[in-house]
């Protein structure tokens, strides 16, 4: 018995017995809520919320202020030189809502710039950082804390500000520090409240002093009765990637905590009643603050020593923004009958910022029959400020603290009388809570084993949670287990469903596809699932989901993925034999992205850095099995992936594979020509590659020898399949409106652009194929573009004019002669194509009134097309209704019949009044005649003995247009153009259509 009892004492004494030890067995004192919320209370933070020090008149530090010159701060402040910083200062403003304002009822105070003083001494920061450091002591923060001048504040008789909190103005900041100058004055007081604690600083009674507190410490300056207060406001700040330590948490006696969350577990009504408890935090913080580093006071302490406790005893801790809302029903408010609105409430102003404001009306609704009432939890994260999941609902009685939300003021909706019902309000209330969760319920309370019923937010939440615990775990754990099941079971919602209705195979080598919905997380999270599984070599896990990215996830992974499979282990067979067990869900991973630019980057980061990390030369194991991975998986790429349509960015990237290989050129020749020749869709793909190709034979050794005979064949297929009125051409459109589509995508160029075929690549193309042989290649252009030219576009000719032009200088400059027939045979097509298909003939000038009718056949409209096909009538007039007026409107404007309508509001039913009109012809006009005046300026632009070589026969009837001019009016205009034609040369002008 006595070995009994000494050992039942040793476990009761340890803090890291089992769940089974005798004091986590005993029964509760007041319920599971009451003991642990006791357990919470003995844990008590070192600092205030709020503190006041008198301090000893400071050394004359050389303050200036701008149009007042030197003001002692080591006397006490005269009354001329406040009047006069006064008139230097501005009315402080407040922030109500989206606004910031100026209201003396509510802040009435004057205030200067820092810009508009500066201290002269140096030792001056040397001091502040003094009062910083005592500052850090008095709120309990014992680590570094940095502060920022934020104003100069004169407070006259009178003066005051109402109650309100600060809001962050700089990174990191968490309080405010006052430091009250020398000026004698009475009143002015501060006070400060914070969880129902208030505390009253008086500087009147102080020569100098200092006061500091929280930023969500509600705060208010009473009025000053006589003289002037004068202080200067500094913003606080810590660095939040650092979490700070806690003296309150070493001091503190977290035994009867960890005791408290034993007794939980052991006690089978208090974890059936409750998924996870909620403890109320006393601080304020928002969506963007709350993490652990952020924390403050005891809130900090008691997070930390749940932090603490759950490492001995299986719980999860997190941190929650909680909200209730409420609707019912609500008196009648006579005054605020408007219908619908929404507002905030509380009693807060806050300088500079949007806050919380309190309202001067009784606008506020109080509830007296309520509706309906929900709580939500709106973000829940980790210790670093993750997101774990959001709007999650909870129940009221998992609050450690019971009317917690009681007597707040928060947003308000109100709906005011709407016949049968009465006026009726929804409030919301919210706070900050940290979250205490059994690891037995952590599956439950987060709706893990329910993918159907998470939001798609929630789901990368999830998912992104798990795989990041996994990732830092020191060996396999149910982590990993729960990040495979939920990956699993997500797929087969999302895509299973599809596929099966498309006919479509099973979950195996996924691609995007048509119809299918989007995928359920982003390629951050899946990049954290294959980090996860490459942590715990869980390859299987790796493979399995390596290739459901769709493209998403970040190249830079693979960078990651070599420096793991790397590690701390030198050995050439260790690390080789890891990289075995890898390679196959790499390259299904690569395979899974659209775009031959994505997949050969990569591959890039990885062998790039395996190549720099791995043991021993490029002929050593490890080595050899990454070049032959490489090669194999781009080899993949281009037989099972080849994406549709190919871009330049896939040309380009075709030329980087094709160095990888050990000749390149033969691998072109053997394994790619097979696969494109017979594409249409590729003239960009085509140009990117000879660029690219054209670059590399000079730098790169594998290309300089059979590169240029590898231009040539690929010249030719080029040319061969090349449709020229096809080629996709970048629209016409301002630079700025390029830019905004652009930055709209991120930055980069939309999908459609990677495929414009530019000028000046086809000017490169054209002058390197002049260089490369004796002709035949040039012959394959002019053949093929002459046999096309009648077809090109309108909208064509802005890529091709820049290009004929060129060809005229690189001909000249060659000493080709311009009268070759090849030359003048192309050059006259082009020209010919440019009159026929972009000027165009003239229109003549309509005089009919016969008008084409509308397609409706009601009779309404069949009278409006009698009258529309008259040739002698031009007004036709419709008394009928409005609706039938509006019918008739619409089907003239929709079907753009060159008439006007008005309505004549005489009589009953008004008319519709329609007048044929000839402004679609007189338009139609007035733009030929600016294609026509522009085709002029473009042939004036050419050396015209040049064009007269080129053009030979044709060179008249091509620069007189004559052929184009219907009537006689433009004839001197085309008299004055060909005579002009050898005049001085023009800017080329912007191209009209």
């Amino acid at each position: 018995m006595a070995a009994q009892g000494s050992a039942t004492r040793g476990a009761a004494h340890s803090d890291a017995t089992s769940p089974a030890s005798d004091l986590s067995t005993d029964a509760f004192r007041g319920g599971i809520k009451a003991d642990l919320l006791g357990a919470l209370s003995e844990i008590k933070a070192s600092g205030s919320f709020a503190s006041f020090r008198p301090l000893v008149r400071p050394p004359d530090f050389g303050l200036i202020v701008d149009g007042v010159g030197p003001v002692s701060i080591t006397n006490d402040l005269h009354e001329a030189q406040a009047k006069q910083m006064i008139a230097q200062a501005a009315r402080a403003p407040y922030g109500k809502g989206s606004e910031t304002i100026v209201d003396t009822a509510v802040r009435n105070t004057w205030e200067l710039d820092p810009q508009q003083f500066r201290f002269l001494d140096n030792r001056w920061h040397n001091y502040v950082q003094t009062l910083c450091a005592q500052a850090a002591l008095d709120l309990g923060i014992n680590t570094t804390i940095r502060c920022e001048i934020y104003k100069m504040l004169i407070y006259e008789q009178g003066a005051m500000f109402k109650p309100h909190t600060d809001t962050e103005k700089i990174p990191g900041m968490f309080g405010t520090l006052v430091i009250s100058l020398p000026s004698p004055h009475t009143g002015g007081d501060v006070v400060v409240k914070h969880c129902g604690e208030k505390k009253v600083f008086k500087t009147s009674q102080a020569e100098h002093s200092f006061i500091c507190w929280y930023s969500d410490v509600t705060h208010e300056v009473l009025p000053v009765t006589s003289g002037y207060r004068w202080v200067l406001t500094y913003n606080l700040a810590i660095d939040t990637s650092v979490v700070p330590p806690s003296a309150a948490l070493l001091r503190s006696n977290i035994h009867s905590l960890r005791h408290t969350l034993r007794r939980w577990l052991q006690d089978q009504s208090a974890s059936e009643e409750h998924q996870a408890l909620y403890h109320v935090l006393d601080h304020e913080y928002t969506q963007a603050n709350i993490r652990l580093s952020s924390l403050k006071a005891r809130d900090l302490a008691q997070v930390r020593a749940l932090q603490e406790a759950s490492n001995s005893v299986p719980f999860e801790i997190f941190l929650a923004l909680l909200e209730k809302e409420e609707r019912g029903n609500v008196e009648q408010d006579y005054s605020y009958d408007r219908g619908y609105g929404r507002r905030r409430y509380g009693g807060y102003y806050d300088d500079d910022d949007d806050e919380k404001e309190e309202e001067e009306d009784e606008g506020y609704h109080h509830i007296t029959d309520v509706l309906d009432q929900r709580y939500t939890i709106k973000t829940l994260v980790d210790f670093e400020g993750r997101v774990v999941a959001e709007n999650m609902s909870f129940e009221e009685e998992d609050l450690l603290e019971e009317d917690c939300f009681d007597d707040m003021e928060g947003e308000e909706e109100y709906e005011g009388f709407m016949g049968n019902w009465g006026p009726t309000a929804t409030h919301w209330y919210r706070m900050a809570a940290v979250v205490i969760v059994p690891k037995v319920s952590v599956v439950d309370f987060l709706n893990c084993d329910q993918p159907s019923q998470l939001s798609h937010a929630n789901v990368q939440s999830l998912i992104s949670y798990w795989a990041y615990r996994s990732e830092h775990a020191a060996a396999p754990n149910n982590d990993i287990a729960m990040v495979e099941r939920l990956c699993d079971r997500v797929w087969s919602r999302y895509l299973e469903p599809d596929r099966r209705r498309n006919g479509l195979p099973s979950l195996t080598g996924l691609t995007s596809l048509p119809g299918l919905p989007n995928p359920p997380f982003d390629g951050e999270t899946v990049g954290n699932v294959l980090k996860a599984a490459l942590h715990l070599q869980r390859y299987d896990l790796f493979e399995r989901n390596a290739s459901r990215h769709l493209g998403l996830l970040p190249t830079a992974f693979y960078t990651w993925a070599a420096n793991s499979v790397h590690a701390s282990n030198n050995d050439d067979n260790h690390v080789a034999q890891k990289f075995s067990l890898l390679e196959k869900g790499l390259s299904a991973s690569i395979l899974g992205y659209g775009s031959l630019t994505t997949q050969l980057l990569a591959v890039h980061n990885f062998t790039s850095v395996a190549h720099s990390i791995f043991p021993g030369p490029a002929t050593s194991k490890s080595l050899m099995s990454v070049s032959a991975w490489a090669r194999q998986t781009l080899k993949a790429c281009l037989e099972e992936r080849l994406p549709k349509p190919l871009t330049s960015k896939d040309g380009e990237a075709l030329c980087g594979i094709l160095l990888y290989f050990e000749d390149p050129t033969e691998f072109f020749s053997s394994s790619v020509t097979p696969i494109i020749r017979e594409r249409r869709d590729v003239p960009a793909f085509y140009l990117g590659f000879l660029r690219s190709l054209k670059k590399d034979m000079v730098s790169q050794p594998k290309l300089s020898e059979k590169g240029p005979s590898t231009y040539r064949d690929v010249a030719k297929l080029f040319l061969s399949s090349v449709e020229f009125p096809a080629l996709k051409v970048q629209p016409s459109e301002p630079d700025d409106a390029r830019r905004f589509r652009q930055a709209r995508n991120g930055g980069a160029a939309e999908s459609g652009e990677q495929t414009i075929v530019t000028g000046i690549e086809i000017v490169a193309f054209l002058g390197y194929i002049l260089n490369l042989d004796s002709g035949d290649l040039m012959a394959s252009f002019a053949s093929r573009f002459v046999e096309q030219a009648s077809k090109l576009p309108s909208t064509s000719f802005s890529l091709w004019i820049p290009v004929f032009l060129s060809l005229i200088r690189m001909l000249v400059k060659r000493e080709i002669s311009l009268e070759t027939p090849m030359y003048q045979q192309l050059f006259t097509k082009f020209f010919h194509a440019l009159l026929n298909n972009f000027v165009k003939r003239q229109p003549s000038k309509d005089a009919s009134l016969s008008r084409p009718g509308v397609p409706c056949r009601c009779a309404d409209c069949t009278h409006l097309n009698q009258f529309l096909s008259s040739a002698t009538q031009r007004v036709g007039r419709f008394p009928v209704a409005k609706k039938r007026r509006q019918h008739l409107h619409n089907q003239i404007d929709r079907h753009r019949i060159d008439c006007t309508h008005e309505t004549e509001r005489v009589g009953s039913p008004q008319t519709l009044i329609v007048t044929k009109a000839n402004k679609q012809n007189e338009q139609a006009r007035r733009n030929w005649k600016i294609r026509f005046e522009w085709a002029h300026k473009v042939l004036g632009d050419i050396d015209q003995a040049q064009l007269l070589q080129l053009l030979g026969q044709e060179y008249s009837a091509i620069t007189q247009m004559k052929h184009l001019i219907v009537d006689t009016e433009p004839q001197s205009t085309a008299r004055a153009s060909s005579t002009s034609l050898a005049g001085t040369k023009r800017k080329n002008p912007t191209v009209i259509d």
